[in-house]
């Protein structure tokens, strides 16, 4: 619980902190550095998730009496220029800039309206692939002459089997032997476009082979496989809000930099325009 008495003391020392530029010497011509109760709040929010604990009165000013030297340092820096040639400064600086542009864009909540009409546009970004389930023995190139000949070979005793000691049949394979619910482009990921496309024409329930991948020669039994759907708003109800709070962001970024641009003159040296076509 946060001390009102320490709090106090705090700011009664910290709360209007003068600064010394150097520069003249009346004292109310000093800039002010203020140290408001909520930094001291963020100060103590920051070491606690830092050190699991509130810190003590001794270590509470020395993290306002640093935040303070940041802060006269910083000044100092920006009046002496030192960031105004610094290309990590300046990147920073607009970064920033770029990030209160795009909050600018979020503050306030979409619709319902507004989140049904973004899911319905769209639509096809949200739309489940067809998944196929399915096991596999491999059989490497590497360790045979003809692997092609043992997976033909192979194939009457896996079917015999069944389910029945499929998986020590074959060679050792890095990868898993069998797969739930992966979609064409993750097994063509793992396996190879060649592997997925054959796998999406076999049947269920039947060992088939050989199939080639980037690996060697597999063969491959399907056991099951779920079609492509359209999932329902409510489904991804928080991942249609983020998305659309997003390209909100990112068109008031565009439209409030459009706004910045259009306040300044831009020169070029004479005969760029042809040059940077």
């Amino acid at each position: 619980m946060r001390d009102p008495l320490l709090l106090t003391f705090l700011l009664l020392g910290a709360a209007v902190f003068a600064v010394d530029y150097w520069l003249g010497d009346r004292a109310d011509e000093r800039p002010v550095v203020e140290v408001t109760a909520d930094q001291v709040e963020q100060l103590r929010v920051r070491w606690m998730a830092q050190w699991g604990r509130a810190p003590n009165p001794e270590e509470l000013q020395g993290l306002v009496d640093e935040a303070v030297d940041e802060e006269i340092l910083y000044r100092e820096a920006q009046r002496l220029g030192l960031g105004r040639d610094d290309a990590i400064v300046r990147r920073r600086l607009a970064q920033k800039l770029t990030f209160l542009l795009e909050d600018a864009g979020d503050a306030v909540a979409p619709t319902e309206e507004e989140i049904a009409e973004y899911f319905a546009r769209e639509s096809e970004r949200y739309r489940r692939p067809a998944r196929t389930s399915f096991d596999h023995v491999f059989l490497s190139g590497d360790r045979r002459t003809d692997a092609a000949r043992d997976a033909r070979a192979l194939l009457d005793q896996v079917r015999a089997d069944g389910n029945d000691g499929w998986e020590r049949l074959g060679d050792p394979f890095m990868l898993a032997r069998s797969y739930v619910e992966r979609s064409d482009q993750e097994i063509a990921g793992l396996f190879g476009t060649d592997f997925a496309q054959a796998v999406a024409d076999l049947p269920t329930g039947d060992w088939k082979g050989p199939v080639v991948s980037t690996y060697g020669v597999h063969l491959v039994r399907v056991n099951g496989r779920t079609a492509a759907r359209a999932p329902a708003l409510a489904e991804l109800r928080d991942r249609v809000v983020a998305d659309l709070r997003q390209e909100r962001r990112r068109e008031r970024s565009l439209a409030g930099y459009e706004e910045l641009r259009e306040s300044y003159e831009v020169r070029l040296p004479a005969g760029s325009s042809e040059r940077l076509k």
